[in-house]
């Protein structure tokens, strides 16, 4: 018994908790979130162009083209002008000794000769950033070998030999086993007034190798090829000693030489854009303009690269001033929200990233906008800020009130555009057909239609894109669409305008089929909502399955119960079938008891022992 009460439990639980989840769901339907279309207001999406311009002037020191960062690759350049202040030779080499041919001699730097002196000749303020030697090495020390530039004449020994004097700082020697040209790079500019000087390769370090190595390095000299008649060159054992005189070693100069140039005069020069060289005129010494036509020029890149040539072929250093002037025209984020017999409320969201220089924005609304507002992080400065000026259509926000990451909203309202539109009835049943005729506006624009169900969610939506004449808009409802009421938007909108008109509508009802405005024809359908006839057919179906299954658990009980009965039934009347009841001792077999139940006697002799 206790189990079947705990079987009716269990199922008696499931149902009530099947009845409960399937009320939770039919609730939550019921009790959805504010629809969408509730407020009868609808917001639209759009966008609007702003410019926004620049104005800039700036300096740069010690360049050799022009170059200029610009704010993005959008940005376009309007007007340019360019001055350059000083104008000097940029480096260049310059190739003292160079020419190779077989019969170039060379010279052996080892243990016995350690260093090797070429005299230099500097005519005007120079500075030396690296020098290229030709040479080779056959073995490689373990000690550095340095490249130096020393001073003209030991004041102890011979005037015209290497002195201690080392200018700037060493570089150890950048060599290889091929014999070709190696670059000396000096960590610091030299910088060397006019004079005699001598460039060393000191090899004094190799006297610290251990034996038996030995270091052997190469280098060449001009012979047979002599430019430099007047230049000694000399080596080193335990002094300096000359080898002879208009012996140099190949060798070349990166340097720069203090040199200035007037445009015109002394050199001609130009900056080239677009494959075009603009000449550079002259204003004073060493100084220029260049005029270059930019008419809303678009570079593409963030970085507007201009060269400069000239006719000597050779690296210019200049410095130079420039004014640049550029726009950029972009499309700012914009939304518009539209709400039948009110005005539409119009707000422009841009994100403005401010340049150097003078900054400013320039936003032309529409001409049907009316009391246009800026906001600055959400305050209205429209009247308070004097560099927010509106003249006509034309908003303009000036520099020194932009400021970066600043948020901005500028707002402003609109009528809403009138059209017309017929509909021959707004009462319709499952499977009539709606149809609306919408007459849009002359001016160009998009129609909307979106059909809203009684809980708020769009149940159809159909656009036309400028469209020329009347427009007509058709929606079959279901055979069991919900009942209630309905909603149709009729939205209209463009660029500048909008306009919006919302029809009630009332579905589940049964007339002649919306073919005629006669409300009188139309009788209420009594049926019931589709979804209250699926959860109560879904309820009898789970309430028939738990019957049933209840019906059969009591069914197989009362089996069990009768089983039972019957089993202790045949027991009992085993026993009253008895005739003849006999006890034996186990142990002996001897009788010890006997009791004669129908009146026949037993012989005990027969079975006694047994």
């Amino acid at each position: 018994m206790k189990k079947l009460n705990k079987k009716r439990t269990i199922i008696i639980s499931v149902l009530f908790l099947s009845i409960f989840i399937l009320g939770f769901f039919q609730n939550a339907k019921i009790s959805k979130a504010q629809p969408q279309y509730s407020s009868g207001n609808i917001t639209i999406q759009s966008n609007f162009s702003i410019l926004e311009t620049s104005d800039e002037s700036s300096d740069k020191l010690n360049a050799n083209s022009i170059n200029i960062t610009l704010p993005s690759s959008t940005w376009n350049i309007t007007d340019f002008e360019i001055n350059f202040t000083s104008i000097k030779m940029g480096s260049e080499i310059n190739e003292v000794e160079s020419e190779i041919s077989a019969d170039t001699d060379n010279i052996l730097l080892d243990k016995g000769k350690k260093a090797y002196a070429t005299q230099i000749n500097i005519t005007e303020p120079t500075r030396i950033f690296s020098v290229e030697i030709y040479g080779e090495y056959l073995t490689k020390s373990d000690n550095d070998i340095t490249v130096e530039i020393r001073g003209y004449g030991d004041p102890s020994g011979d005037p015209n030999a290497p002195n201690a004097t080392i200018y700037g700082t060493p570089v150890i020697l950048n060599i290889s086993d091929n014999a070709d040209w190696h670059i000396q790079t000096f960590p610091k500019p030299i910088d060397l007034n006019p004079g005699y000087y001598y460039l060393v390769i000191n090899g004094s370090n190799i006297l610290n190798d251990p034996p038996p190595q030995k270091a052997q390095y190469w280098f060449f000299y001009n012979d047979p090829s002599i430019k430099n008649p007047n230049l000694y060159l000399y080596e080193y054992e335990s002094s300096w000693s000359l080898i002879g005189a208009a012996k140099v070693l190949l060798h070349k100069f990166n340097q720069r030489v203090n040199r200035s140039y007037t445009p015109e005069v002394d050199i001609h020069m130009g900056v080239e854009f677009s494959g075009t060289v603009y000449n550079v005129t002259k204003l004073a010494p060493y100084t220029g303009n260049v005029s270059i036509p930019l008419n809303n020029y678009s570079p593409g890149f963030e970085n507007f690269y201009l060269p400069i040539r000239n006719n000597l072929s050779i690296e210019l250093l200049v410095n130079y001033s420039y004014h640049i002037k550029q726009r950029n025209e972009f499309s700012s984020d914009a939304s518009v929200l539209i709400k039948e017999g009110s005005m539409n409320f119009w707000s422009v969201t841009p994100d403005f990233i401010r340049t150097d220089g003078i900054y400013s924005i320039r936003f032309n609304y529409p001409s049907n906008w009316i009391w246009p507002s800026v906001f600055k992080d959400d305050v209205n400065i429209t009247k308070t800020d004097p560099d927010i000026d509106i003249i006509g259509n034309t908003i303009y926000i000036l520099n020194d009130t932009i400021t970066q990451g600043a948020s901005w909203n500028i707002t402003a309202w609109s009528q809403n555009i009138d059209f017309s539109l017929d509909i021959p009835t707004i009462i319709y049943g499952p499977s009539q057909t709606m149809r609306i005729t919408v007459t849009p506006p002359s001016t160009v624009g998009n129609l909307t239609f979106i059909l809203v169900d009684i809980y708020g969610d769009e149940d159809h939506r159909d656009s036309v894109e400028d469209p020329p004449e009347d427009v007509t808009f058709e929606h079959t409802f279901s055979s069991n669409p919900f009942s209630g009421q309905w909603k149709a938007y009729i939205l209209w909108n463009n660029q500048t305008d909008a306009a919006l008109q919302v029809l009630t509508l009332q579905v589940g009802l049964v007339g002649d089929g919306g073919s005629s405005g006669d409300d009188d024809d139309t009788t209420i359908v009594t049926g019931i909502d589709p979804q209250l006839i699926f959860m109560t057919v879904l309820y009898i179906a789970i309430g028939s399955l738990v019957g049933l299954s209840s019906y059969k658990m009591v069914k197989r009980h009362k089996r069990a119960k009768a089983s039972h009965r019957e089993k202790i039934f045949n027991k009992y009347m085993d026993l009253l079938n008895l005739d003849y009841i006999m006890i034996n001792d186990k142990e002996s077999g001897l009788n010890v008891y006997e009791q004669i139940l129908a009146g026949k006697e037993r012989d005990i002799t027969l079975i006694t022992g047994f």
